[in-house]
């Protein structure tokens, strides 16, 4: 079932992704939720390139706020 409402959530929330206004707050908002997303998806791997992936997107936007 999931396999089936998967594909469905995924339309529906880039939809609504593209229905967002450009807004610096809400930017910062949504890369945080993205970051929690990508979390929570490398903790259920048992890969080490993942896991180095998102400390390296996490590293540069830590980089990016501090300028």
């Amino acid at each position: 079932m999931l396999s089936f409402l998967l594909p469905f959530a995924a339309q529906v929330i880039h939809q609504a992704v593209q229905k967002i206004p450009n807004n610096e707050a809400l930017g910062e908002l949504l890369v945080n939720i993205c970051i929690e997303i990508l979390e929570k998806a490398v903790a259920t791997t048992k890969t080490d390139v993942d896991d180095q992936l998102l400390a390296t997107v996490k590293s540069a936007l830590e980089k990016n706020n501090a300028d």
